[in-house]
């Protein structure tokens, strides 16, 4: 495990928990830090949020997807969604001038 705590970019030690990894996790992540300049930091805190964005779009897609099986659910979504659509162009003018 990686243990060692290593000085922030001011020299001064790094404020934050100590988060232990397998070597090999350790390892990826030196392998991702020189690959993208990033800190160890930087790369795990990007990784955290990318993995909290799948996993939210992949809960929204089976929640669509249980809607779409709801027939009746569904239609009234697709009702609301046209209710709303009379809104998107809202004193705006069209791009052909009408």
């Amino acid at each position: 495990m990686y243990t060692s705590r290593m000085p922030g970019q001011n020299g001064r030690q790094a404020k934050g928990k100590l988060l232990r990894v397998s070597d090999e996790t350790h390892a990826r992540v030196a392998r991702l830090t020189k690959l993208l300049g990033q800190s160890h930091r930087e790369v795990v805190e990007r990784a955290v949020a990318d993995l909290e964005r799948r996993r939210f779009l992949e809960d929204m897609a089976s929640a669509f997807e249980d809607l779409a099986r709801d027939e009746a659910a569904f239609e009234a979504y697709r009702a609301e969604l046209a209710a709303w659509d009379v809104t998107v162009g809202d004193a705006l003018a069209r791009p052909d001038g009408a």
